[in-house]
């Protein structure tokens, strides 16, 4: 029998609460992740420690969320983005962050894609 060829896979995360520290207030966000994951050669050898990891998306994005760091959600969604592409695995990464309690208005939200090129560098 054939070994089926997965040329790719995706891992999400949905609708993660985060704690958004912006300068001297703190604003509840929705963080919804969608990765592109460069499939290993064969998943029957793969290793956990091999594998992108779902708790090193979430507690990235904790992390920077909480850091006070961020002036706007497109710099916090960006640099998310970034750390998710820090794996070399990951082939494309989409953010969407949304305010809690503002969707129904529309505002307060952003998405971003950024896609790793042939060449391995993030576009």
């Amino acid at each position: 029998m054939n070994a089926v060829q997965i040329p790719n896979y995706h891992i999400f995360v949905r609708d993660l609460q985060l704690e958004w520290h912006k300068g001297d207030r703190q604003e509840a966000l929705s963080l919804t992740v969608e990765l592109n994951i460069d499939a290993p050669p064969d998943f029957t050898s793969d290793r956990y420690k091999f594998v992108t990891c779902y708790d090193r998306v979430v507690q990235g994005a904790k992390t920077r969320a909480s850091s006070g760091g961020f002036k706007s959600l497109e710099a916090l969604g960006t640099d998310i983005a970034i750390h998710c592409l820090d794996d070399h695995r990951v082939e494309s990464v989409s953010i969407a962050l949304e305010a809690n309690g503002q969707s129904a208005s529309g505002a307060g939200g952003c998405s971003i894609v950024r896609h790793r090129g042939g060449t391995g560098e993030v576009s």
